[in-house]
């Protein structure tokens, strides 16, 4: 094992647990930060009765000071435990396991998409450069870059399911393939977008690995443009190609908020919106508090599989 490897690990570790804890202090201040009595907003619907706003003091430690409060609610959240909305009185947890299997759903395929067709395009356009295709593509993911997950969905809608009527414009299905045909259309509109940054990058890199000495060398030696593309350039492409990934996710998680919305789906996403138009602070916690807890975890992945990937790149030196 490379030296210092362990010890940059375990710093990666205690920042990323000191970003989780500042980011538990700014999500609980929500509650705080929200205009009103926080009394008001926890009661949603219930009628403002002394017994309800006695009970709502009670059940949310608005007695004790700051805090105590903040103390009470982060023991909480460590044991899983996030409360229950004010505007249907489930069980926040519950309500949490079912909105995130559909975003993890999206986010694969979105993923799927990004990485394969951006690696293939980009490899694509870096070995024909200057070419038409080269030049279509470059344009093609310049618009691309611009355009919004949620526009990109739109057109998808109006193309798939209106026109040719081939999938389905909102919801999940009923299971099974039914599910899938739902999700096509979303993860396809969340992966074109993100796609589009991954060709930059990939193709960015290609072309200066493709101008190297050592590729100019390896074909000199006999090797074949294949071989000199995808063993020698690629491989080394991959690095810079890597640590952009957590870029492309984070934009992923972040992008499937407004692509649920789009397609009525019930991730973290329409759970987010649906819980500030209502005003359930509770909800927003709890969703917010997941979505940057994936965002940290994304970043020291990638950082740690960047140290892992790059051998001439020490500990402690790494991009963030």
């Amino acid at each position: 094992m490379r030296p210092g490897l362990l010890s940059y690990v375990g710093r990666r570790l205690v920042t990323s647990a000191m970003l989780l804890l500042l980011l538990t202090f700014i999500t609980f201040s929500l509650l705080k930060m929200a205009p009103g009595s926080p009394e008001r907003l926890l009661l949603g619907t219930r009628p403002a009765t002394p017994a309800n706003l006695a009970s709502i003091r009670q059940d949310f430690h608005l007695n004790e000071p700051f805090w105590s409060q903040y103390w009470q609610w982060l023991t909480g959240v460590l044991h899983l435990q996030f409360g229950q909305s004010i505007t249907t009185l489930a069980p926040i947890r519950q309500m949490l396991g079912q909105a995130v299997g559909v975003s993890v759903e999206i986010a694969l395929l979105g993923a799927v998409v990004a990485v394969i067709g951006g690696l293939l395009l980009g490899v694509l356009a870096a070995v024909y450069q200057e070419s038409p295709f080269d030049r279509s593509l470059v344009v093609m993911s310049i618009f691309g870059v611009s355009s919004p997950a949620f526009v990109t969905g739109i057109v998808l809608i109006l193309i798939f399911s209106v026109e040719l009527n081939w999938l389905p414009a909102y919801g999940t299905g009923a299971g099974g393939m039914d599910t899938v045909s739902h999700l096509v259309l979303p993860g396809l509109a969340l992966g074109l977008s993100a796609m589009a940054l991954v060709v930059k990058i990939t193709r960015t890199t290609m072309v200066r690995e493709l101008a190297s000495d050592y590729v100019t060398f390896a074909r000199a030696r006999g090797a074949s443009r294949m071989r000199a593309t995808v063993v020698y350039a690629l491989r080394n492409a991959l690095i810079p190609i890597v640590t952009s990934a957590g870029l492309v996710f984070s934009y992923l998680i972040v992008g499937a908020v407004l692509i649920e919305v789009v397609f009525t789906l019930p991730g973290l996403g329409t759970m987010l919106v649906t819980g500030v138009t209502s005003h359930d602070i509770p909800v927003v916690q709890a969703v917010t508090l997941t979505i940057g807890m994936v965002v940290i975890g994304i970043n020291l992945v990638t950082d740690i599989a960047y140290l892992l990937l790059d051998p001439r790149v020490q500990p402690g030196r790494t991009a963030s």
